[in-house]
């Protein structure tokens, strides 16, 4: 078993080491220091302002650690249960003065987690990191209701697609931990209208899955329906909402006319600019929030070519 994974009740799997050190979100307040609390409310306060001024709505969303949303099944009590960047950003926006209209750029998600928790959805996979499609779609409900947008609840009645498989915790261990993955094909009325270079690379090479070439992904899916909401998104994330169409992105695709995904934690502006969109979301794992990006230069073009030359080259 690696030391970076810790057993709870009930087949539960907790991420609590790794490159991010999770478990010191919850045991040492100088892992996340207010001085990075300050640098993330300065950096959604520049983005939302920037976007502001492109006349686009900008919102951020943390999907919070598995620690966060199911602390009931660690095998003791955190420390510090509110010490999660997400919770600490949150807190401090809700300080910020009323007048600051870019403090309700943030999007908490982990109080409407909660409050489905109350209705037994499991919002995660026991023995992943990632959120199920309730998960996602709790994320997508709350979502649509900052940007006015009416959530799709048909989606909820998607075909499921299941088998047992080993995900990334599970695969921590000898033998390894398998779970049954449900999830559901949403992709409906949504088109995948273009691909970058990056992703038909990883398609012609068969390395979809691989974790080195997610990075630079970007993807547009178009939605002819008369029924959608005609606005156009950029979504820069990541695995949380992925390139396929399986996660936040699918649902969002399923929902507005046009869906623009980039895995990135970087705003390329340009990229922006080029497309104008109605809205403008970014999305960070929370275990990933003790490095603050800039998005100063960032050229997805650009990255994207370095990263296929070295492919090509390695």
């Amino acid at each position: 078993m690696s030391d970076d994974v810790t057993q709870g009740e009930d087949g539960w799997l907790f991420l609590t080491g790794g490159s991010n050190s999770v478990m010191r979100y919850f045991e040492d307040p100088e892992h996340f220091p207010h001085e990075k609390v300050r640098a993330w409310v300065d950096l959604i306060r520049s983005r939302a302002e920037r976007a502001a001024g492109l006349g686009i709505r900008y919102h951020h969303l943390a999907p919070p650690e598995k620690l966060s949303v199911y602390p009931e099944f660690f095998p003791k009590p955190l420390s510090i249960p509110d010490g999660a960047p997400g919770a600490r950003l949150a807190a401090a926006l809700a300080n910020e003065p009323h007048h600051h209209w870019w403090r309700l750029s943030f999007i908490n998600l982990l109080p409407y987690f909660e409050l489905q928790k109350q209705f037994a959805h499991k919002l995660y996979f026991k023995t992943d990191t990632h959120w199920t499609f309730e998960g996602a779609f709790a994320a997508y409900q709350l979502l649509c209701h900052h940007l006015n947008a009416e959530a799709r609840l048909d989606l909820l009645q998607r075909p499921v697609s299941e088998a047992s498989l080993v995900l990334d915790l599970g695969g921590k261990f000898d033998p390894p931990i398998s779970e049954l993955f449900s999830m559901r094909d949403v992709q409906k009325d949504s088109v995948r209208h273009s691909v970058n270079d990056l992703v038909a690379f990883k398609e012609a090479s068969g390395q979809e899955n691989h974790v080195g070439m997610h990075i630079g992904s970007s993807v547009v899916f178009r939605n002819d329906k008369p029924d959608v909401d005609p606005r156009r998104v950029i979504l820069f994330g990541d695995s949380f909402s992925e390139y396929r169409p399986h996660m936040l992105t699918g649902l969002l695709a399923e929902t507005f006319a046009e869906v623009h995904f980039v895995w990135s934690s970087q705003v390329d502006w340009k990229y922006v600019e080029n497309v104008a969109p109605h809205i403008l979301v970014t999305e960070l794992a929370e275990r990933f929030m003790t490095y603050v990006p800039s998005d100063e230069g960032f050229d997805l073009d650009a990255y994207v070519s370095e990263k296929l030359a070295a492919a090509a080259s390695a």
